[in-house]
């Protein structure tokens, strides 16, 4: 479905998309770069600044069943030690998560249907700011999204860890529900020599940092729930002044939505009765807020009749994945379905520093959405 010619022009793209690379809500130049190679597969339309710098191309009547393709535009900051002659040219800044393999396999795709007419309505969604959770809101919210809205929306994540081209497949849950807690307690500062004249926050951190803990072990959740401590700042950096003020980031997940809610709440619980105790001022607020993936059923029973007449290597997993994905957002409201393929057992982990995407998965990973896109009506 995608000759050697054409492959060998996917792999040059996917290198200048991560030379390109571009943090969360500024992917002015990757945008730009994907619009002009859309516009060498002549859709019948692309639609641009969805949701912020997101991109779309339509191919296909709107009177046809609508299909969804979805890859992500950002980078993260990370500083890339790769030192291959694309290797990214913004300091602390590189495609460790392999969106610019992902963009590449949804711009083979494009190439595909410049030539292959489908009885289907093809739109291929570039989006911003996955890795902060807030480009699958903003652009659902997009005024643009109602004139492309899909009966059906898919998208695929490179999985590090597994064989190389093995498709993974789970339904319902995918991916957890994630977000980011940021605790702030505000005290009364003194000299360090008197510090029973100040209200400190040092005993409240404690406190609410055993507690929340605690709540790993807790059996009043319906399943998987975490509450990992990212960071604590008390105080100054001055020996002579007792704290008065502390932050502590805490990141919260599930793997459903509804045990989300329960922790948030336990969790806020936790820090108004500490700060109240010790007398502290608090304010909570929430980042990086991502909702659980969750895969329609009937589209991963079609996932896998495709695995098994196109001979691709598939696996059924029986845990969903503990990372986040904003794909989420797309899935409470449309039918929808996230698949993993593998990109090596030895491959560097997403977020590695020194992780690059292999582009010899790319064809097994448009082989399974055309021919999943065959099964759609």
């Amino acid at each position: 479905m995608i000759s050697k010619t054409n492959f060998e022009k996917i792999k040059s793209i996917r290198k200048e998309l991560h030379k390109i690379a571009e943090l969360s809500g500024d992917e002015i130049k990757t945008s730009q770069k994907i619009k002009h190679y859309l516009e060498e597969f002549n859709p019948d339309k692309i639609i641009e600044n969805i949701g912020g710098y997101g991109i779309a191309a339509v191919f296909g009547s709107s009177n046809k069943t609508k299909i969804m393709l979805r890859a992500e535009l950002d980078a993260l900051p990370i500083q890339e030690v790769n030192e291959f002659n694309y290797k990214s040219i913004h300091p602390n800044v590189s495609h460790k998560c392999g969106h610019d393999g992902h963009m590449s396999i949804l711009l083979a795709c494009a190439d595909y249907f410049s030539s292959q007419k489908v009885d289907k309505q093809i739109i291929l969604l570039f989006q911003p700011s996955e890795e902060n959770g807030k480009g699958a809101k903003r652009a659902s919210a997009d005024p643009k999204f109602e004139e492309i809205k899909p009966d059906f929306i898919l998208s695929f994540h490179n999985l590090p860890g597994y064989q190389k081209n093995l498709i993974l497949l789970k339904e319902n849950t995918f991916a957890a529900a994630s977000v980011g807690m940021i605790i702030k307690l505000q005290g009364v500062s003194t000299h360090a020599a008197h510090p029973e004249n100040g209200i400190s926050p040092v005993i409240a951190v404690t406190k609410i940092l055993q507690q929340i803990l605690k709540l790993n072990d807790s059996n009043e959740f319906e399943d998987f729930a975490l509450a990992t401590p990212i960071h604590t700042n008390i105080g100054e950096r001055a020996f002579g002044t007792a704290p008065h003020k502390a932050e502590i980031l805490i990141t919260l997940r599930a793997f459903k939505d509804s045990d989300m809610e329960k922790l948030k709440k336990k969790s806020l619980k936790i820090v108004e009765e500490n700060a109240v105790s010790e007398k502290l001022n608090y304010s909570i607020e929430w980042d990086d807020e991502f909702q659980s993936t969750i895969n329609d059923p009937l589209l991963i029973d079609k996932l896998e009749e495709v695995c098994n007449e196109n001979a691709l290597e598939y696996q059924r997993l029986l845990v969903p994945f503990r990372w986040s994905e904003d794909f989420g957002v797309f899935t409470q409201q449309i039918k929808g379905a996230m698949f993993g393929i593998g990109s090596g057992e030895n491959s560097p982990q997403l977020h590695n520093p020194d992780y690059d995407f292999p582009d010899d998965i790319v064809p097994a990973a448009v082989k399974t959405i055309l021919a999943l896109i065959q099964k759609l009506n």
